[in-house]
């Protein structure tokens, strides 16, 4: 396609993020891991040496004066402290310019819906425990993650524009926290407190699988939704947007899937207008050698979001 060498901008708003490797050569980009215990290891994640972010899922008990708890599905126990074993994967990972986020929230998400000053102590308890601060109770050990990432599937946003400008405030205390959103494919204002889209994040990965009326629409040669959707979310956040998408159906819930012929054939010469657009995300690795990606890498270029 004539405009393949888009080169992809990615920052992020609490502070600028510029991938150390060539993004002609960036096949690999997102990798958002914790979802199943057969994935592998964090290492083995990063081995591949490409440009990627890595989230790790979840922090997923917060808020309503209930103490945080971290699910990492399998790995390790954060509760009996097998997980501070991870800070040496965390160091290779990021030894190979990847960032590595905490993604917290998710489909069992406790949201913060008290007060501000809750979601200031969690913000604290973020900042202290996994991108920075001093305590002695860090459940990866010794590593300093780069950023959070809050996942609303789950919805219940309250005080989450609080979360965001605490997080933000730490900034300069020797740390750049990073921050990224997910937001569902169907635009809804009410989707995000305005701190999380308009001021913090400079990158939205829009979750376009489990998404039904996007299947159906593009299977029947429709991409008006694929634009008009990608748009909206680019133009409330001036953010350069990537869109996660499924590659069989093992990976959606509800819909979502396009199959490759359709999504090279259909899709990408319409998202392929938007200035905003940056990539696709493939979900999770191990889903990856299903010969999907190889049917549309020579149309775009491919982010992965799988799950640790």
């Amino acid at each position: 396609m004539a405009q393949h060498g888009r080169t992809l901008a990615v920052t992020l708003s609490l502070g600028i993020l510029t991938p150390s490797c060539n993004s002609s050569q960036a096949e690999e980009f997102v990798t958002l891991r914790g979802e199943s215990g057969n994935e592998g290891t964090l290492a083995e994640a990063c081995n591949s040496g490409k440009c990627q972010f890595v989230n790790i899922a979840f922090l997923s008990t917060f808020g309503n004066n209930q103490a945080p708890v971290q699910n990492l599905a399998g790995h390790c126990n954060p509760a009996s402290g097998t997980c501070t074993g991870q800070s040496g994967c965390c160091r290779t990972c990021q030894s190979k310019s990847s960032q590595i986020l905490l993604s917290f929230g998710g489909s069992v998400l406790a949201s913060i819906r008290t007060s501000a000053d809750e979601a200031r102590q969690v913000a604290d308890y973020i900042w202290n425990n996994l991108p920075g601060g001093q305590s002695d109770s860090r459940p990866l050990g010794g590593s300093v993650l780069d950023g959070v990432e809050p996942d609303t599937e789950a919805g219940g946003t309250q005080s989450y524009d609080e979360l965001a400008r605490s997080l933000k405030g730490h900034n300069g205390q020797g740390k750049t926290v990073y921050y990224a959103a997910v937001p569902q494919c169907p635009y809804s204002a009410t989707c995000f407190d305005g701190a999380i889209i308009i001021s913090c994040c400079e990158i939205v990965w829009v979750q376009f699988d489990s998404n039904p009326p996007i299947e159906r629409r593009t299977s029947m040669g429709r991409t008006d939704a694929l634009y008009s959707r990608s748009h909206r979310w680019a133009s409330a956040s001036a953010a350069q947007v990537l869109m996660r998408w499924p590659q069989w159906p093992g990976e959606v819930y509800s819909g979502g899937l396009v199959v490759s012929k359709a999504l090279v054939s259909q899709a990408l010469p319409t998202i392929w207008l938007l200035p905003e657009f940056g990539g696709l995300i493939r979900q999770k690795r191990s889903f990856y050698d299903n010969g999907y990606s190889a049917s549309i890498k020579d149309s775009i270029y491919l982010s992965s979001l799988s799950i640790w």
